[in-house]
């Protein structure tokens, strides 16, 4: 979450590989953040790379928010783009 950008949360079940969800517990618990915002956060980067619309939802505060993920997510991609080659 980006600083002084709104939380709305929804709470939700979903079914993970278990390998995928410790790998997922150990960055979280390494980075000092939960499992529910890392989950988020990488939900919201690989629908935006995978090319869903940044598209405000009732605000333009929160389509702020969209765009400046899918500038971070692309930022990020690009320095391990570069570090790659």
């Amino acid at each position: 979450m980006l600083p002084g950008m709104p939380r709305r949360t929804r709470r939700t079940t979903l079914t993970l590989d278990a390998d995928a969800l410790e790998l997922a517990e150990r960055v979280a618990k390494a980075r000092g953040i939960s499992l529910s915002a890392l989950a988020s956060r990488a939900i919201r980067n690989e629908a935006l790379r995978l090319g869903a619309p940044p598209r405000p939802r009732g605000s333009e505060q929160e389509a702020l928010y969209d765009e400046a993920e899918l500038v971070a997510m692309e930022q990020e991609e690009g320095g391990r783009a570069g570090r790659a080659a």
